[in-house]
């Protein structure tokens, strides 16, 4: 959809910081919802509870807006994708406005329709979502998103600043497939890599030598057992 006509959108509209602040919002709203999802779960049930946390109880038990929000995330994903089809088609239909416009919506909307959808799986509304996202190879690729976002820059340079590159190069459909399957696939190694030979080791250490200074572990035991009456408290390490 970004043909030579609106480069300008690329260097000096969707690139910048500022473009990313409601993205960032959006983050900043989905941590203070997460933090009172984790007060109300630990709060007694009753009156109290769900006078303090009156959206959240909504949420919990209203099966209907549950629904509703699974059904809104995955039209705002499901559009993202499949908007501007014929402008990937033919980049010069689209003017500079419907350019503009589309990269300013497009990837807040992506992003709130990802946060309501997360929230519709710590809620109970989206068993299968919940499923899938528990699945111990998507944690794996969870893990690797991490490292990915420091050596995804180092893949970017390897395979699209190579000297063994056409110096002009037509995006076929197939070869924006090459590459962007290509893009993937080199970074998700790479990182698999550095997290298997530096990453790993180093939390190893960390969990070996300064964890077991600095953690609560044993107060967090020892509070536990009070709090449910066992017989048992554990002594400190010393």
């Amino acid at each position: 959809m970004l043909n030579s006509h609106n480069y300008w959108l690329l260097t000096g509209i969707i690139g910048k910081p500022w473009t990313h602040t409601m993205c960032l919002g959006f983050a900043m709203i989905m941590m203070q919802f997460y933090r009172n999802l984790i007060e109300y779960r630990y709060t007694k049930p009753g009156p109290e509870r769900d006078a303090a946390f009156p959206i959240i109880n909504k949420l919990q038990h209203n099966k209907c807006q549950g629904m509703m929000l699974n059904a809104l995330g995955v039209i705002l994903i499901v559009g993202n994708l499949t908007l501007p089809y014929e402008e990937t088609i033919d980049p010069q239909i689209s003017t500079k406005m419907e350019n503009a416009i589309y990269y300013a919506i497009s990837r807040p909307l992506w992003v709130f329709g990802t946060m309501i959808l997360i929230v519709s799986i710590f809620t109970g509304h989206f068993n299968f979502g919940k499923a899938l996202l528990s699945n111990g190879n998507l944690v794996l690729l969870a893990k690797l998103g991490g490292v990915s976002t420091l050596v995804v820059i180092l893949s970017i340079h390897l395979i699209f600043n190579s000297s063994q590159m056409e110096a002009g190069l037509f995006l076929t459909f197939p070869v924006a497939l090459l590459f962007g399957l290509g893009f993937i696939f080199s970074s998700t190694l790479l990182s698999l890599f550095v997290m298997l030979t530096i990453e790993f080791p180093l939390k190893r250490l960390y969990q070996i030598t300064i964890m077991p200074i600095l953690s609560h572990d044993i107060l967090l035991a020892r509070w536990y057992i009070s709090e449910n009456k066992f017989d048992e408290i554990p002594e400190d390490n010393e």
